[in-house]
């Protein structure tokens, strides 16, 4: 494995060989070994050479300090001693990209002497440890679960304390490697294997990301707060109509089957009844609607224009077969969006609950039918003040969310407030899904591709990241900075792939609690378990399986060259 870090000392040591192999060059010239020809050619060779080595090695420190390597362009040549090396570019992706190096030194018949080697260069993983345990300070105690199936490791595992490796339990196709002074016991399956001063240390996480967005969203959040005062006399539609440039003020209006269209106008009233076949039409754009109640979509209603801001004082409901197809939207409530039906949202915008509000989507026993959301040309924001319900319990809602959907649940004041995705016919990819109090995935939920946050909350209570039942499938990274006991959870046979990280960055508060014959493929890093247990569950390391790119937060040691992938000549 070839670190970056050596390129530098790596590239001095090539340029004193060069000036080495010339002095053997001229040395051997003149006391007559060989031919000066035959001399030269052989040294300009192995120079060649080098100059190919360097060339690589320099290159993958460049790729080092770039994020995204799917836009990299090769560099111009580059001079090195007496010799050049040049940088070809192929099969491109976000963290991995083969690269050949050619090395060209000028021979003394005025023809350049080549040398190349190729090889595919890929990141670093973040870990390379199955499960990673990093309890601050001497003298913790582990003890791998028994009960059922036992508890199973494949791959390495790092322990900062003691560990009692029970009978019906194993670490295999790896070590356990423990810190010095610490002890493993046990009648298992492992091999054991110490290690002095210092320590391996567990990847830290910047969450800047998560910060500013959560504040950007917090803002909004407030601003959902709103006291509308609606007009008198009712509105219900006769035909379809134009609204530029008009500033209307009713009670309540019904479409009554009829569009609207227009740009530039305010509406202010008491409900807003979009219905019967009804659509705001595409030409509509740059409006505000302001409702002192609700704004309702029914009976195969539609929205599709774009650039606009709906205000409700309290819920907007999407119901029976109503869709929203519009490009840079906004609904803000003071309370709740709810959803039932066969529904759907495609564009890009925000739908935004205030402090006392909630985001539903088809959460009651009584809905039925499906919500999808498609993102496109942006991202579609589900921004709650309070709580948020993705699906019902029962057989008959689905949810659908495709990629580019974010997740929010805030947390004012309040410890119980909670971001829950349950039902087996909820579909999530592609999502970031970010709550300052709780997430809870459960109830056979598919979730892939994505991103699940739990922040540092005010208080422990309640803070926390739970993934649990049988057919409950997690795929992408799972962080919890909760602060409660245990703060992660992923039980009841639940299955996680990717990277799942449990440390709160202040290193007192949190615990993980994996068990319930739970699986995890990819990689596990806790600050400490609940109980002082693990288990009874599987975590299996798997490179292939850990989120590439790197999650927000987190960074590479580093690049290196795939295994079997060199090539030269």
């Amino acid at each position: 494995m070839i670190k970056n870090q050596n390129a530098q000392a790596l590239i001095a040591a090539i340029a004193i060989m060069l000036v080495l192999a010339l002095f053997s060059v001229v040395a051997m010239s003149l006391i007559g070994m060989q031919t000066s020809q035959t001399a030269t050619g052989l040294s300009e060779s192995t120079q060649a050479f080098y100059l190919a080595h360097a060339g690589l090695e320099w290159y993958m420190q460049q790729l080092a300090e770039d994020d995204d390597w799917s836009d990299e362009v090769a560099p111009a040549a580059q001079s090195l001693g007496s010799g050049t090396f040049e940088i070809s570019l192929s099969n491109q992706s976000t963290d991995s990209i083969d690269v050949k190096s050619t090395g060209k030194i000028l021979g003394p018949d005025a023809r350049n002497r080549e040398r190349w080697m190729s090889a595919t260069i890929k990141r670093e993983a973040l870990v390379d440890y199955a499960v990673f345990w990093h309890q601050d300070g001497p003298g913790a105690q582990l003890t791998f679960s028994n009960s059922g199936s036992g508890t199973d490791v494949v791959g390495d595992m790092w322990s900062i304390g003691s560990a009692n490796i029970g009978s019906n339990s194993s670490i295999t196709g790896g070590k356990i490697y423990y810190a010095q002074g610490e002890t493993v016991t046990g009648s298992g399956s492992y091999t054991a294997q110490v290690v002095p001063p210092p320590f391996p240390q567990i990847p830290s996480l910047d969450t800047t990301y998560y910060d500013d967005l959560m504040t950007d969203w917090n803002a909004r959040i407030d601003a959902a707060d709103s006291n509308i005062s609606s007009g008198s006399g009712d509105l219900t539609l006769s035909s379809d109509v134009d609204w530029t440039g008009q500033n209307i003020s009713r009670r309540d209006i019904d479409t009554n089957g009829f569009d609207i269209t227009g740009t530039n106008f305010t509406v202010t009233c008491r409900s807003f009844n979009l219905e019967n076949n009804s659509e705001i039409d595409s030409n509509a754009s740059n409006f505000t609607i302001n409702c002192n109640r609700d704004f309702n979509m029914t009976g195969n209603s539609q929205i599709n224009a774009d650039d606009y801001r709906i205000n409700c004082s309290r819920n907007f409901l999407m119901s029976g077969t109503s869709n929203i197809n519009s490009s840079d939207f906004e609904l803000y409530l003071d309370d709740d969006f709810d959803s039932n039906g066969t529904v759907s949202i495609t564009g890009y915008g925000y739908i935004v609950c205030s402090d006392i509000g909630q985001i539903n989507l088809h959460d009651a026993t009584t809905d039925s039918g499906t919500f999808t959301a498609t993102p496109s040309g942006g991202s579609i924001y589900f921004l709650s003040g309070t709580d948020m319900t993705v699906n019902s319990t029962q057989n008959d809602t689905g949810v659908i969310l495709n990629s580019g959907c974010f997740l929010y649940s805030r947390n004012p004041s309040g410890t119980t407030d909670t971001l829950t995705i349950r039902n087996e016919d909820t579909t999530i990819d592609g999502a970031t899904i970010i709550a300052e109090r709780r997430i809870i995935v459960e109830d056979g939920a598919d979730i892939t591709d994505s991103v699940l946050y739990v922040g540092y909350a005010s208080s422990n209570s309640n803070n926390e990241l739970s993934i649990t039942d049988s057919s409950t499938t997690v795929t992408g990274t799972v962080i919890s900075r909760g602060r409660n006991v245990p703060s992660l959870r992923i039980n009841n046979s639940a299955s996680v792939t990717g990277l799942v990280y449990q440390y709160d960055g202040v290193g007192t508060l949190g615990r993980a609690e994996v068990d319930g014959g739970s699986t995890i493929t990819g990689a596990l890093l806790v600050r400490q378990f609940d109980g002082n247990s693990f288990g009874p569950a599987t975590v299996t390391y798997d490179e292939d399986s850990l989120p590439s790119p790197l999650p927000e937060g987190f960074q590479s040691s580093g690049v290196e060259i795939e295994s079997g992938s060199w090539d030269g000549l």
